[in-house]
């Protein structure tokens, strides 16, 4: 398997989400709807331009981060989140986190990746 280096600043907040998920006793809500936003990011060049360009406002970006969140149904848990990018100006930073929450899940289960060969 090839490593692929994660930015520490996404890992942080990947792990500060999954503990508060973990807490909240939501995991496996959360998942769902980093994998949700993972797909929207992926599916939408104007909200990739939107999470990188610095000229474009806190406001701006809460109400573009609200309304995801709505027609997405986000969890609070996630919404809350988001807003806490926005106002930390990490917003930019969403898709790698994304991936960081994905690679961190399995490990927080306990769960081990193995290959096999014939």
């Amino acid at each position: 398997m090839t490593s692929i280096k994660i930015n520490p600043v996404a890992a942080r907040y990947a792990s500060s989400l999954l503990d508060i998920a973990a807490e909240k006793k939501k995991v496996e809500t959360i998942e769902k709807d980093m994998n949700d936003l993972g797909a929207t990011i992926e599916g939408s060049e104007d909200l990739q331009r939107l999470l990188g360009n610095p000229l474009i406002s806190k406001k701006q970006k809460m109400d573009v981060v609200s309304a995801i969140a709505k027609k997405g149904k986000l969890d609070k848990i996630t919404t809350n989140f988001l807003c806490v990018l926005v106002d930390n100006g990490r917003l930019n930073a969403l898709d790698d986190i994304v991936v960081a929450f994905r690679r961190e899940l399995p490990t927080r289960r306990g769960e081990i990746e193995a290959s096999v060969t014939n």
